[in-house]
């Protein structure tokens, strides 16, 4: 008996113990998984939240940037103050040593663009200026006797950077085609450009050097001159911005002007309850027709004459003699000829409205 007693005692201490491993096991296991999903997330966030911040710095960054450079102009008008100057070296046969020639011409014209659109800058070469008037009369008579307006055609400046804008300096080498005589010549231009923002003015000073025979023109040279092969030019450009105006129309009246809601004049503005005028308007008090103005008693179609109730043309289709109101005696002798009633000879007008109206109703 003792023995079966302990087997069964054996077999329930063993099946605690297992109970306890596996409850130890799953308490293990839970919190290995919640550690996992906990530091997961965590993971994820580490990562991902710096790069999203980064993305939008850089997104509100451009955003700042396009509105600024919406803001700049970019479309300027040559105006007064500008020049262009041409410097020749010059040997005068009674003078040994040549020296520079410089002629001048302010008559400069044209616009710059700095949103990579083409533009044009034109120059007067008949008002070139010297010191010395034979050589000014010998420019425009002799060297450009038909076509006195020399063109500068450039491809567009573009890619302006924002510290431009800001008052730094742009130094930039255009080619420009420039036009003499009729002849095209693409001509290097060394350009520095300045922007004053609280004017809004842009300046561009620059240097470009040519030869005659670039548009197909030989060196002038006379009995008394002589003159090098190449011109120095220098070019100095004040410009004012274009301001664009917007062509979006408006979209109606400023709020609270025009007719309220549902149409119609504004309150106060029109005739009162009832018709007729507004109070004050109309003839004063006192004017009109004075009393006893107006026709006798007694005076008016007689029954029958005039149109017939509801309106309408008056018996026998015809108009109401003399106008309503006031029958026409001729108009009635007509009616009364035309119904065969006999009128006698010197039957007054009267007597013709008040006895002989009425029978032109009774006649079938």
């Amino acid at each position: 008996m003792k023995k079966p007693i302990f087997i069964y005692f054996f077999i329930i201490i063993f099946l605690v113990a297992s109970c306890e491993d596996n409850s130890k096991n799953q308490l293990l296991e839970d919190e290995i998984n919640t550690s996992i999903s906990v530091e997961n997330p965590s993971e994820i966030i580490t990562i991902i939240t710096p790069e999203s911040e980064v993305l939008n710095d850089d997104n509100e960054q451009k955003n700042d940037l396009d509105l600024k450079e919406s803001k700049n102009p970019n479309i300027f008008k040559v105006v007064s103050g500008s020049k262009l100057l041409y410097s020749i070296r010059e040997k005068l046969l009674r003078i040994p040593a040549p020296f520079d020639a410089e002629l001048v011409s302010k008559s400069v014209t044209g616009e710059i663009r700095l949103d990579g659109n083409p533009f044009q800058i034109n120059v007067d070469l008949h008002k070139l200026v010297s010191d010395e008037p034979k050589r000014d009369k010998y420019v425009r008579e002799r060297l450009f006797p038909d076509q006195p307006i020399s063109t500068a055609n450039f491809s567009g400046l573009d890619e302006i950077p924002e510290e431009f804008f800001l008052g730094s300096e742009l130094e930039r080498v255009v080619n420009g085609t420039v036009n003499v005589n009729g002849v095209d010549s693409n001509i290097e231009f060394d350009l520095l450009a300045v922007f004053d923002s609280d004017s809004e003015t842009l300046k561009i000073t620059g240097q470009a050097s040519f030869k005659w025979l670039d548009f197909g023109m030989k060196t002038p040279t006379s009995n008394f001159f002589k003159l090098s092969d190449e011109i120095k030019l220098e070019i100095f450009i004040i410009s004012e911005a274009i301001k664009v105006e917007s062509n979006v129309a408006p979209l109606g009246p400023p709020l609270g002007v025009g007719p309220p809601p549902g149409g119609g004049p504004p309150p106060g503005v029109g005739p009162p309850p009832g018709g007729g005028p507004p109070p004050g308007v109309g003839p004063p008090p006192g004017v009109g027709p004075p009393p006893g103005v107006g026709p006798p008693p007694g005076v008016g179609p007689p029954p029958g004459v005039g149109p017939p109730p509801g309106g309408g043309p008056p018996l026998r289709g015809r108009p109401p003699p003399g106008g309503a109101g006031h029958p026409d005696p001729e108009i009635l002798r007509e009616l009364l000829l035309e119904a065969e009633i006999i009128v006698p000879e010197g039957t007054s007008d009267e007597e013709i409205i008040t006895i002989y109206g009425p029978m032109l109703r009774r006649k079938p």
